[in-house]
């Protein structure tokens, strides 16, 4: 988690092992307290100054990410004069269908359960749940019991990483997801 707690390490020290998710809070408030247990460890961006108590979500999101970016050693975009090149505009991009909703759905393991289809259709006198259209519901599985996740605003605070060369995952998110543990 990004998090100001006891058990925070300076996120220049870089004390990522592998793949690693981040857990954004929201502004003001930061992790709440069962997103704080989700997490395995936190870190914290240094400020020099008490001219703010907090730095605004994306930027603080920013400067995680970059961190991480150099620890992976994901490399350099290419630049063209005084830019950075652009890749295709996310329009002419091919999706995969998948969403916040499809992704939804892991066992304890972390990986994906297929989205359990009722039996019988409307059995609550409506129609079939919506998940978004995609293949897997809104529930995480752990251990057999569900858990309901998120707050309807998952859209708004996520922000997406990118693989890297070497293997390591990244994905910053403020709605909190079970991670596998590595041994």
């Amino acid at each position: 988690g990004v998090e100001i707690t006891p058990q925070s390490v300076a996120i220049q020290q870089r004390p990522f092992n592998g793949p690693t998710a981040f857990l954004m809070g929201n502004e003001g408030q930061g992790l709440t307290p069962s997103q704080l247990a989700v997490c395995d460890q936190f870190v914290y961006i240094p400020q020099h100054s008490d001219a703010t108590a907090s730095l605004n979500v994306n930027a603080a999101c920013a400067v995680v990410l970059h961190h991480y970016a150099m620890y992976a050693a994901l490399p350099e975009a290419a630049r063209d004069g005084y830019k950075y090149v652009q890749g295709p505009p996310p329009s002419s991009t091919p999706h995969s269908g998948m969403g916040l909703k499809q992704m939804r759905t892991l066992a304890a393991d972390g990986s994906v359960v297929p989205r359990r289809r009722r039996e019988q259709e409307g059995e609550d006198g409506g129609e079939p749940e919506d998940g978004g259209g995609g293949d897997y519901g809104d529930e995480v599985l752990d251990g057999g019991e569900d858990q309901q996740i998120g707050d309807g605003g998952a859209a708004e605070r996520a922000a997406a990483g990118s693989s890297s060369a070497n293997g390591h995952d990244v994905a910053a998110s403020s709605e909190p997801a079970p991670m596998p543990r590595e041994g």
